[in-house]
């Protein structure tokens, strides 16, 4: 790929860009399958075992 950006700035952006689609955005999508699969099972958990 080459590098079109010229100003630093807009570098560095893009840098950043770049880290949060390939390292944050597969989490969030991990994330939502996982709160949509529906596991209620820690509702089981009585309230006496948070307890501390």
């Amino acid at each position: 790929m080459a590098n079109l950006i010229i100003d630093p700035r807009d570098q560095k952006f893009a840098a950043t860009a770049r880290y949060f689609i390939k390292h944050v955005l597969p989490e969030v999508d991990a994330a939502a399958k996982a709160i949509k699969s529906g596991d209620l099972s820690m509702m089981e958990i009585a309230d006496e075992g948070f307890a501390s």
